[in-house]
């Protein structure tokens, strides 16, 4: 499958350059041929004078306004929505891969905002998938999903956009406060899956999925136990051995309980990021406790290290 990466849509503020002053330093018409939409207009909020808007700018374009960064004054990144269009051989199989989504990701309130429009007609031509999903909060963060034809080649795909709004959520995210970062960051995405880029996309993703979690196995690694350390099932009269069903109902408990507070404040369930913060936050209450007052649970909190190991231990 061929990715094609890049910016959707592009707002910068400034403060201290009006409209005409950066018409004479920037050459609009030169940027409207390397931009699918580009406009300098006055600037509603009272802390700034004028702003920048570009739609799906190629290299050329970054590189002609980085070249003219040092006459812009005082500027910030209002938006940017990052792109990746994954192409399918055909329809089904875009919507295949939408369906997947949808089914691997959950909803919670830390990422408010969330609706998938199943009823709702579609009036784009370019868009054939009758689902849209968004996930996260539409002044910060949002993950947009959907089925459409892409906008580089017009071949079937799998869209989402990366959603990014205010200038330190950009910073935080992307790195980006420069049209030089711009520009960079551009590159990188570029480099279709070759880049460390193509880890910034997992990431992401992953912060949205609803995790699955053998409360039993989380519970047996809270207790500190290993299989060999439980009870048989069955005792030396062939009877059910109810020490082991006191393990077996006590270790399930603990998963649910670790898994139930990690989920709180989310809807559907907890993610992979929100057991993960919760167990971070765990663990330094642990190593404030002293060694040999610890229990089983922050023993092993302690413990640990990577995530990555853990996530598959459960």
């Amino acid at each position: 499958m061929t990715t094609h990466n890049g910016y959707d849509r592009v707002e910068i503020n400034f403060k201290n350059r009006t409209v005409n002053h950066l018409k004479e330093i920037i050459s609009v018409e030169d940027l409207k041929e390397h931009c699918r939409f580009f406009q300098i207009e006055i600037n509603r909020h009272k802390d700034y004078t004028a702003r920048l808007v570009m739609v799906l700018p190629d290299e050329i374009a970054l590189d002609m306004l980085s070249a003219l960064e040092d006459q812009f004054g005082d500027f910030n990144f209002r938006k940017i929505e990052i792109v990746r269009d994954i192409e399918t051989e055909d329809e089904r199989g875009a919507i295949e891969m939408m369906k997947k989504t949808l089914k691997e990701t959950g909803r919670t309130l830390k990422h408010h905002l969330y609706s998938t429009d199943l009823a709702e007609p579609n009036n784009n031509p370019s868009i054939f998938s009758d689902e849209t999903q968004y996930l996260g909060s539409k002044n910060y963060f949002q993950r947009v999903s959907y089925c459409r034809y892409s906008k580089v080649t017009g071949n079937p795909c799998f869209h989402q956009e990366f959603r990014i709004t205010g200038a330190n959520t950009i910073e935080k995210k992307t790195g980006i406060k420069s049209f030089k970062d711009l520009l960079q960051f551009h590159s990188r995405l570029q480099d279709n899956g070759k880049s460390s880029l193509e880890d910034w996309f997992n990431n992401e993703n992953d912060k949205f999925k609803v995790i699955s979690v053998d409360f039993r196995k989380l519970g047996l690694w809270a207790r500190g136990l290993k299989e060999s350390d439980l009870e048989p099932y069955l005792d030396e009269n062939g009877k059910f051995n109810r020490t082991r069903q006191r393990q077996e109902i006590n270790m399930q408990l603990m998963g649910q309980s670790i898994l139930t507070q990690a989920a709180v404040g989310t809807i559907t369930g907890a993610t992979f990021t929100d057991l993960k913060e919760y167990l971070t936050k765990e663990r330094k209450e642990a190593k404030a406790v002293r060694p040999y007052q610890r229990n089983a649970y922050q023993k092993r909190l302690c413990k640990l290290r990577g995530f990555d190991q853990f996530q598959r231990e459960i």
